[in-house]
């Protein structure tokens, strides 16, 4: 049984989770790496935004308490992929 009931959980994730979420995947052997941080409040940024995401793309709030699972250490395939075609494409 969950601890919490995510009060809509089909809205965009808010600011608050996704800023989380970039403190929590920033780790990286021990160390924090902001700039990780940077881009991935970046990036679940995009995804939480309705304007910029497709609807079937959209970052839940339900997707982001998944997240937080301690059982998930790394960031999904999906929003490294499109961390590193952003980075891939700014040069």
């Amino acid at each position: 049984m969950p601890k919490y009931v995510i009060k809509n959980p089909n809205e965009p994730a808010s600011q608050a989770q996704i800023s989380a979420l970039a403190k929590k995947f920033s780790w990286v052997r021990g160390k924090k790496n902001f700039a990780l941080e940077r881009q991935v409040y970046g990036c679940l940024s995009t995804f939480a935004n309705p304007k910029q995401t497709k609807k079937a793309k959209l970052f839940t709030k339900a997707q982001a308490n998944l997240l937080f699972s301690k059982d998930i250490k790394v960031l999904p395939k999906i929003y490294k992929d499109a961390i590193t075609l952003y980075l891939k494409n700014r040069k």
